[in-house]
């Protein structure tokens, strides 16, 4: 019987075309660097295996960029034709007619980047000159095409100040749904923490102040990077909805890359089997797997806000070498005052 994977993030492409100094990528930092391949006839490979062993209902397309992939669009009708809905992580700066073509294909949702409402700040994150005019233009296109659209603003020091802004002028783009991303300590990211972290007093301001402006613009706002509720309670901001990381790996954001490698999720770099290789039970109760569920880190223990928050991203101090009983670094340097924080959490 097949194992049953709710959804997974497929990986088919390493190579982008931008430059994000915010980008999570775990082979974006200088001490993970990868051989960047482009292969269609291995990322079709890698989709028919998973396909063959798992029970898959929705693929959302990622990298890199994935419209950088060879033959993307085949990837993208082979899957759709097994009758498994699509949505594709892009950045919105290629041509019109491929995202002709992918409204045609049926893609259920597109997230794409507007970070602010000045194209000089978005273009200074991407690294790209021009790509807040393009990322625009294919917003546009895809509301007029009625395609479901995601706008991502990952909130750093560059434009955090006019976030509420940003939000008026991507509602009246026509887009409903934005995702606020606090910036993760990954990949380029982990390069760039002294230019684009906030600290805690100017992440709970920015915060309050999309709650707010969610609720008057009547937007759907989520932060979907896990965050530690000792640095961001839920209860605070009522105008926006939390994800976190679940115990149960079935439900995590699983990433498979185009090898077949599987990881937690496309924000880990550990490997923790590969398809070709392992059976995915054997990957799915391996020591590391278990042992995630098994350790709680030492800050965390007694906190009664730790199983909702999960010590926030886990990835994240992966990333930074750290050891599975490590909270989310975020805590090291926004909120160096631990046990206050303690404090906070457990009253």
């Amino acid at each position: 019987m097949k194992i049953k994977l709710p959804n997974i993030s497929f990986e088919v492409s390493h190579e982008c075309n931008l430059n994000c100094l915010y980008c999570y990528n775990h082979w974006k930092y200088d001490n993970n660097k990868l051989l960047l391949l482009n292969s269609y006839k291995q990322a079709k490979k890698t989709l028919k295996k998973i396909l063959q062993i798992a029970d898959v209902e929705h693929i959302t397309f990622t990298g890199g960029e994935p419209l950088q992939a060879e033959r993307f669009l085949e990837l993208v009708l082979y899957t759709r034709l097994k009758g498994i809905s699509v949505s594709i992580i892009t950045n919105g700066v290629q041509s019109e007619d491929v995202y002709k073509q992918l409204v045609d294909l049926k893609v259920d949702l597109f997230e794409l980047p507007l970070h602010s409402v000045y194209s000089k700040n978005h273009d200074y994150l991407t690294q790209y000159l021009g790509s807040w005019e393009k990322s625009v233009r294919t917003i546009k296109q895809l509301i007029r095409s009625k395609a479901e659209v995601i706008a991502v603003i990952v909130l750093t020091k560059q434009n955090c100040n006019e976030v509420s802004e940003t939000l008026k002028y991507i509602s009246e783009l026509g887009v409903q749904r934005v995702m606020i991303n606090r910036l993760n300590l990954g990949g380029q990211g982990i390069n760039s923490i002294k230019k684009l972290l906030l600290s805690r007093d100017e992440l709970t301001t920015a915060y309050h102040e999309i709650s707010d402006k969610a609720k008057e613009l009547k937007l759907t706002v989520s932060s979907n990077v896990g965050t530690p509720i000792c640095v961001l309670d839920p209860k605070d901001y009522r105008g926006i909805r939390f994800t976190f990381c679940s115990f149960d790996v079935l439900k995590r954001p699983i990433t498979l890359d185009y090898t077949g490698n599987l990881r937690f999720c496309n924000h880990s770099p550990k490997v923790i089997g590969n398809i070709f290789k392992d059976s995915l039970d054997s990957i799915m109760n391996s020591d590391y797997v278990l042992q995630w569920k098994k350790i709680t880190p030492e800050f965390c223990k007694n906190c009664k806000a730790y199983d909702k928050c999960k010590a926030g991203c886990r990835a994240a101090s992966e990333q930074m070498g750290l050891p599975l009983n490590s909270p989310d670094p975020i805590i090291k340097f926004i909120a160096p005052d631990m046990e206050l924080l303690k404090m906070l959490t457990r009253s």
